[in-house]
């Protein structure tokens, strides 16, 4: 395998693509995660275990602002996430198999993935999306009060268009469900290696509420192509029934996969669920 990277120019900016190569045949994996690390790190390269193979080259994307790839908070919004995906779809389309297939392998991965996937723009040229966190439009339960949130979209915007850096404080949620001791212990470890990376900027929270309540989001509508949901039955965020709210609105070829797990199941099944998402990109390249 060889294993290089390439930069997207992107409005004067470069965006850095880890790039798993196989071979110039095979189908091609645009990988994204919960935007908080480089797909450098150590702790990405664990979310993406068991998705390198011999069969699919692999494109694990910085977006602007984030990781190794230059920009600033205020460099993190949809359009520019867009843009990105864009030229990278532009970039494999021009060197390697026109077989493209996109993977949110996250909680906030899976969202954002999930409205690229939604957008026309992208969505003709994708050929399969495998994600673990999803959302409806509309429903913000997974982040908390949901009529709250709504209520203080206005300021959240505004603030996030002021001060896009400013970041506010991620605490460790009181869990005390399925794997909690588990949970809580990988969090507080975590957290102490990468000290203030789970703090969410106004500019990515600005974003992901407006991907729910915008009303030109492109997740007023869901991907055309076919969607493998991977989902665990505990997850202290995306509640079963939101989850089924998300697949029964998807109107083209879809699945499901539940895990009898929590949330962090993306972490510590990782080369369980990437198989799943491999065999899945393996049919629909038939």
């Amino acid at each position: 395998m060889n294993n290089h990277e390439t930069y997207l120019n992107i409005n004067d900016k470069k965006a850095y693509v880890k790039i798993l190569e196989v071979s110039k045949e095979v189908p091609n994996i645009i990988f994204i995660m919960t935007p908080i690390v480089t797909v450098e790190d150590p702790l990405a390269l664990a979310f993406m275990k068991g998705l390198i193979s011999k069969n699919c080259n692999v494109f694990a994307l910085d977006f602007l602002g984030i990781g190794n790839s230059e920009g600033s908070a205020s460099n993190i919004t949809y359009r520019n996430m867009k843009l990105a995906i864009l030229e990278l779809i532009k970039y494999i389309r021009n060197n390697y198999s026109q077989s493209i297939h996109f993977y949110g392998g996250t909680g906030t991965g899976g969202v954002i993935g999930q409205a690229l996937c939604s957008d026309k723009a992208i969505g003709k040229y994708i050929h399969s999306y495998s994600q673990f966190g999803v959302g409806n439009f509309g429903d913000l339960s997974p982040a908390g009060n949901t009529i709250l949130l709504k209520a203080c979209f206005p300021i959240i915007k505004l603030l996030g268009e002021k001060f896009p850096g400013k970041r506010l404080k991620f605490k460790v949620p009181n869990y005390t469900g399925y794997n909690a001791k588990r949970e809580n212990e990988w969090y507080k470890k975590t957290m102490r290696q990468y000290p203030g990376a789970f703090d969410i900027q106004l500019s990515l929270l600005s974003l992901i509420l407006g991907l729910h309540l915008n009303k030109d989001s492109p997740m007023r509508k869901t991907p055309d192509c076919p969607v493998l949901i991977l989902a665990s039955k505990h997850d202290r965020y995306f509640k079963e029934k939101y989850i089924e709210k998300y697949y029964e609105s998807i109107c083209g070829e879809k699945n499901i996969v539940w895990y009898a797990d929590s949330h962090l199941a993306f972490y510590w099944r990782a080369e369980e669920m990437n198989g799943e998402v491999l065999e899945w990109i393996a049919e629909k390249s038939k």
